[in-house]
């Protein structure tokens, strides 16, 4: 894992957090299934970077 790969992962997981609200919040289900997709993508690197 580089420097610069933990804060990218973060805010990925971030990015897809606030989408996956925004689509909840506006009805907009493609939306929010993209964001947790995103979500869930970012914690998987996150996890696999730590190993």
């Amino acid at each position: 894992m580089s420097a610069n790969d933990k804060p990218k992962h973060l805010v990925e997981e971030l990015v897809g957090k606030v989408k996956q609200e925004w689509g909840e919040h506006t009805g907009n289900e493609a939306l929010r299934v993209e964001g947790e997709a995103e979500a869930d993508e970012a914690k998987a690197e996150l996890e696999r970077d730590k190993e």
